[in-house]
């Protein structure tokens, strides 16, 4: 998918989930419905890079496929914007965390919380769970006790 096509997916896309706005509202959160249209039409892939099934477009397709959503739903565009940047972020990352996210699915989506507010430990297991629709977490906390400065970390 091109550029052009993947804007014009998103105006395409825009009425219906307009249609949704007052059950995103009334639910607190993504309806279903928007988010299949998001994973069906690539709308979300549209920064991961291409080795990883994503489209690899231009930032500024992606950023002019937020504000048409938003236009539609500011919810809904919020949720595109915020969940379908991670993609560019997680391919700034070394290879290597890059498979163990994409490796066996590359529809995989991470959600985020970068105030520093909490302290974790570093354990082998994985220690976070999916808020909603993603299965891992870009964080930013304090990693070791003793007041070290916060750490980026997914």
């Amino acid at each position: 998918m091109d550029d052009e096509t993947y804007l014009r997916s998103a105006r395409q896309l825009s009425q219906a989930i307009r249609d949704r706005a007052a059950e995103c509202e009334s639910l607190r959160r993504l309806p279903d419905e928007t988010f299949e249209c998001y994973q069906r039409s690539g709308l979300l892939r549209a920064l991961q890079p291409r080795q990883w099934g994503g489209l690899e477009l231009s930032p500024l397709s992606f950023f002019g496929a937020v504000a048409e959503v938003a236009a539609a739903c500011p919810s809904s565009g919020w949720f595109l914007g915020v969940v379908g940047v991670h993609n560019w972020q997680l391919g700034l990352f070394p290879e290597g965390a890059q498979r163990d996210v994409w490796g066996k699915d590359t529809r995989v989506l991470i959600s985020s919380s970068y105030a520093p507010t909490g302290k974790v430990e570093r354990v082998d297991a994985h220690a976070l769970n999916n808020p909603d629709k993603a299965s891992q977490v870009f964080g930013y906390a304090e990693l070791h006790p003793g007041g070290t400065p916060p750490e980026f970390f997914l």
